[in-house]
């Protein structure tokens, strides 16, 4: 199968397409960039995400899950806390900041407590790996 990764075109415009696709055959949803589309990106996944007990190895914490789509979607998480949305996870007991770590079927990030609600975004947009 070809694999032509970009496709520039008058009658059609500019096709990008995902790893293992190709610009010039595949489907829209096979596409990261198509300038058909009214929105600039696709969305994978929108939400508020639940606290649960276990994400793994004991710890609590925050566990999402999405359509796996073969790559690491590019995802934006921020905390909300009351009525205020941070973009960052920090606070005097960690001043560096906490992680979420994102896959190719979700994220989880480690928390404690319940009291504060995370709200996510993930983009049908590979992030780049290597």
């Amino acid at each position: 199968m070809s694999t032509r990764r970009a496709r520039l075109d008058p009658a059609v415009g500019l096709r990008c397409a995902l790893v293992g696709f190709d610009a010039y055959t595949g489907s829209s949803d096979q596409m990261s960039f198509d300038t058909s589309w009214t929105d600039i990106s696709k969305l994978l996944a929108v939400g508020v995400a639940s606290w649960v007990s276990d994400i793994g190895g004991g710890i609590p914490g925050y566990a999402v899950s999405w359509p796996n789509m073969g790559y690491i979607p590019f995802a934006e998480i921020r905390k909300l806390s009351g009525s205020v949305v941070y973009d960052d996870f920090y606070d005097a007991s960690n001043p560096t900041g906490l992680y979420a770590r994102v896959t190719a079927g979700g994220f989880t990030r480690p928390q404690a407590s319940t009291s504060d609600k995370l709200l996510y975004v993930a983009y049908q947009i590979p992030v780049p790996s290597g």
